[in-house]
Formats: structure tokens, C-alpha cells, sequence
């Protein structure tokens, strides 16, 4: 059990998901917070789990006398919350745990591209951030399009290696550390003929 709340403490309405941690192979279960942002997911077993709560938009009201909410304009931090995709992460929390809380956070935005060793875009990839701390879940991407670009957000700060695969290229890794404000650029190298 538990409660997933946005950074002022308030409650947070978003879905929480629990997979088995590490290699246990199991399914996973979800369950929406309350109006109090509380949540319960039964056991998956006898082992710990990973649990993820990740939402795409803060909610724009606020409370009114009364305990009534209220709608209020629209602002450009609104804009920009709504963009944003706000996470929480709880690793290895073994099974039974109670009391455990979520804060969400809105993270930090990776933008990159991959090129190819002529530099001309890679234009089909599969991508994957992994933390280098392992307190956060590792993140995969497949991007497709002519201009060779990626976007990962909500990652948290810290340092992260990036692994990438594309076919007809070798396997490359890079490590970056966030927040970062300029694009990430990745170089594959062709792999050779045989």
C-alpha cells in the first residue's frame, strides 16, 4: 500500500503499475489511486517488485473554501506542466511493503539524434537509457523518420548510458549526465562486410 502525491504533497490521480524486480519472471498488476492518492496491489508474490506511477498532465484546479474545487485560468506553466510526463519510481520494494510514498517528478527532457559513421541520419533504431545508479527503471524507445532524432523525458537527473542498435550497424553505447540543454548526438559505425 501506499500514496502517490505531486511535489506540494497534494494527491496524485494516476495509475500505479507493479512488475516482479530484477529477473523474476511474473505478470504485473495495476491499480488507480483515491481521491487521496492512496493506493493498494496485492501481492504478485512471494518476492520484491518495481512499482511505476507516470501520468502526461497535472490537473489545472484548485481547491476552493469548502473543500470545493475550482477551475482557474490556464497559465504558461499549465502549458508546459501538461507536456511534461511526471513519474515516480520505487525499485525492489519487497512484497507487503505499506506506508511507501510516490512523489512525482517531472524529470528531465533527452533530446539526441543518430547518425551514421558519414553522418547522415539513422533512420530506424532501437534505443534504451539505463540508469547508471539502478534506482530508476531503464527506459526503450524505437524511433523511426528521416531525421534521426529522439526524445526520452522524464528521466531523472543523474548519469545515464545510452545503448543503441540499428541493423546494419555495430552496437554503441554512450553515457550522458542530466540535465542537459543541448541535443545528445549518437555516431554508429557501419558493420563490415564479410
Amino acid at each position: 500500500t501506499g500514496r502517490v502525491q505531486w511535489p506540494d504533497g497534494s494527491p496524485a490521480d494516476v495509475i500505479v503499475t507493479a512488475r516482479g524486480a530484477g529477473s523474476r519472471p511474473m505478470g504485473s498488476r495495476r491499480a488507480r489511486t483515491s481521491a487521496e492518492g492512496n493506493f493498494r496491489i496485492d501481492t504478485l508474490g512471494p518476492g520484491p517488485c518495481d512499482l511505476r506511477a507516470e501520468t502526461k498532465a497535472r490537473a489545472v484546479s484548485v481547491r476552493a473554501g469548502g473543500g470545493l474545487t475550482s477551475r482557474r485560468l490556464r497559465t504558461r506553466q499549465d502549458e508546459q506542466e501538461e507536456r511534461e510526463s511526471w513519474s515516480a519510481f520505487a525499485l525492489a520494494v519487497p512484497a507487503g511493503s505499506e506506508g511507501l510514498v510516490l512523489t512525482l517528478d517531472p524529470g528531465e527532457c533527452l533530446a539526441g539524434i543518430v547518425r551514421g559513421s558519414k553522418a547522415a541520419p539513422v533512420t530506424d533504431y532501437q534505443l534504451w537509457a539505463v540508469p547508471s545508479d539502478g534506482r530508476h527503471a531503464r527506459q526503450y524507445g524505437r524511433f523511426s523518420g528521416e531525421q534521426g532524432v529522439f526524445e526520452f523525458s522524464g528521466l531523472a537527473a543523474g548519469e545515464w548510458r545510452l545503448e543503441v542498435q540499428a541493423d546494419g550497424f555495430e552496437e554503441a553505447s554512450a553515457t550522458v549526465v542530466l540535465p542537459r540543454t543541448e541535443q545528445f548526438e549518437l555516431t554508429l559505425s557501419r558493420l563490415a562486410n564479410l
